[in-house]
């Protein structure tokens, strides 16, 4: 279509979104590779703070993330591994709990965490272990259906037993393209606390999205109330 002129093309050549001249010429060495460039003058405008203490660099994050909602902007902690984000979560739950925007008591639930195989490690069955979660995303031989979450049992004579509900079945390891391996992972939840739906799915007939942000509302003894 390019070629016959249906199509042509446009390139966003001026930064529109900083306004400030100083971040704006650090933000176009970023954007052209100078990347020390552009963070030594990041650093000049005072937008790098460097804390060593990993305690005080902690409570130095969610004091200036509380500060930043509380005044009505928007606020993203980003952090390069997922301990750290656990750790900066921790952080901030900690603050919110002392400063009374979160309940105080917490439930403890049971989350599946991707462990992110590839298709030739989801094939050996050295990665296996008793209790971690096998969820398939296409029909596969054997009688598993899409969407199905099978829990694994043991790993015996070079094979990986699932079962569900009372049954067990050999895991079709040559087939792995059409499953995920899930490790659980216990997290702790308080009314007020917001989490992120991970993957679509329907529960009770509501429909919940992939990313999608909801607010805990309620806590049962089994169960969690959600709200946007």
């Amino acid at each position: 279509m390019e070629r016959a002129g249906a199509v042509t093309q446009a390139a966003l050549s001026k930064i529109f979104r900083q306004q400030v001249p100083a971040l704006r010429a650090a933000i176009e060495d970023l954007s052209q590779g100078r990347t020390q460039s552009g963070f030594d003058k990041l650093d000049k405008f005072g937008a790098v703070l460097e804390v060593e203490d990993k305690k005080e660099r902690l409570a130095t994050i969610a004091t200036t993330h509380m500060a930043a909602l509380r005044e009505g902007k928007s606020s993203l902690v980003i952090a390069p591994t997922h301990g750290e984000c656990r750790a900066v979560a921790a952080a901030v739950r900690k603050l919110m709990k002392e400063q009374r925007l979160l309940s105080q008591e917490d439930k403890t639930l049971t989350t599946l965490r991707n462990l992110n195989l590839t298709e030739s490690e989801r094939r050996d069955p050295i990665h296996y272990e008793s209790g971690q979660v096998v969820e398939f995303n296409k029909m596969c031989k054997g009688g598993f259906k899409s969407g199905q979450q099978w829990e694994v049992s043991r790993c015996e004579n070079g094979e990986v037993v699932v079962e569900r509900a009372g049954e067990e079945k050999r895991l079709p390891l040559e087939n792995a393209k059409k499953f995920n391996l899930y490790g659980p992972e216990q997290i702790a939840v308080a009314v007020g606390d917001q989490i992120r739906v991970t993957k679509n799915f329907q529960c009770n007939g509501q429909k919940f999205r992939n990313n999608e942000l909801l607010t805990v509302s309620g806590i049962r003894e089994r169960a969690i109330t959600v709200c946007n």
